[in-house]
């Protein structure tokens, strides 16, 4: 009985909507994949002022990013638009976890390197990918969403 709750338990995340269980991390309960697009303008209606604001360096110039910080969530603008979203979680799957969770909650698809684990979005605006920072420990340092096309 214990493993069917389990089972049972799984079946239920996978219902959810992508950005379902991470609304407490966010300013409201949005599904961070809506947020990418979204204009300075935007992001300053639905929030109003970050808490903070830094600059994120790429390798090039064109690649710094302003990073706008809401709670724990940050929102990497290009231009002036969200490209990128971290966030604490998605569906049920936190910074901390394991490396091992994410083909467990998101199923096959995802692509695994030494530092990270990529998992593509389909069938959305933009084509986009979910990223999964991981340490030497394998367990989840970052999660990220973001538009793979900038």
């Amino acid at each position: 009985m214990r493993r069917f709750r389990g089972f049972a338990a799984l079946l239920a995340i996978l219902a959810i909507p992508l950005g379902a269980a991470v609304a407490q991390t966010l300013p409201e309960t949005e599904d961070p994949v809506e947020l990418i697009g979204l204009s300075i303008a935007e992001l300053y209606t639905r929030y109003g002022p970050p808490e903070s604001v830094y600059a994120a360096r790429g390798l090039e110039t064109w690649q710094d990013d302003a990073v706008f910080v809401y709670g724990s969530t940050e929102y990497y603008l290009y231009w002036d638009r969200v490209w990128q979203v971290k966030v604490d979680a998605v569906k049920s799957i936190r910074v901390g976890n394991r490396r091992g969770v994410i083909p467990l909650v998101l199923g096959e698809g995802a692509l695994e390197l030494d530092t990270c684990t990529l998992y593509p979005l389909n069938g959305l605006s933009w084509p986009m990918m979910l990223r999964f920072n991981v340490n030497s420990a394998g367990l989840i340092t970052g999660i990220y969403i973001y538009r793979t096309d900038l």
